[in-house]
């Protein structure tokens, strides 16, 4: 999913704001992977994916709320739905408002996002959790061990949209592999090392 297909979701979504309301959904569709070795070997391999959707309703000084990972037309209305009762039973307050929307900076995609991250494989995320533990085991004579070596990476995909006018979304991807180093004499000293 891209940026302009979440902002299309939201849009589906704000589009059946009423007029005696605000409405803002806020969506999300990130993968993350988690790769830990210790002593040569993988002690986990995991990988997830968040997607769904938020929405925020504030009518009558009241603000409703609810959120669904069900990105079908009829589960979104659904949780609009939701969100219109909360929003019913919720306490009024005069500080319950949407924000308005605010210019938003022109930015290079490519400062946050490198479709490389993308293209690592399981295997090669295992690789580079071994090679950063056996690089630091090598590192010189202080360095006892290491308690733990992870590589991570994720790709989030991220938007918003309201009734006030408020449109923006992003996609950005990370890489970090790391290690935790045991040093000196009495392996006390615990370092992360980026």
């Amino acid at each position: 999913m891209s940026a302009d297909e979440l902002l299309g979701v939201l849009d589906r979504i704000v589009d059946r704001a009423r007029a005696d309301e605000g409405v803002e959904a806020f969506g999300l569709d990130e993968t993350e992977t988690t790769v830990k070795a210790h002593d040569g070997a993988v002690e986990s391999l995991s990988s997830a994916r968040r997607r769904g959707v938020g929405i925020r309703v504030v009518s009558d000084r009241r603000v409703g709320y609810c959120y669904t990972v069900d990105l079908s037309d009829d589960a979104l209305a659904a949780a609009l739905d939701e969100a219109r009762d909360n929003a019913s039973v919720g306490t009024p307050d005069d500080g319950n408002v949407l924000p308005g929307p605010r210019p938003v900076d022109d930015f290079d995609e490519d400062q946050l996002y490198d479709a490389a991250v993308e293209r690592v494989t399981p295997d090669e995320k295992v690789e580079a959790a071994i090679a950063v533990e056996q690089a630091t085991r090598g590192g010189g004579r202080h360095i006892t061990g290491t308690d733990a070596a992870r590589y991570g990476d994720s790709v989030r995909i991220a938007a918003i949209a309201s009734s006030t006018g408020a449109r923006a979304g992003y996609r950005r991807s990370a890489a970090c592999p790391l290690v935790a180093v045991l040093a000196g004499p009495a392996r006390a000293v615990c370092l992360w090392l980026v």
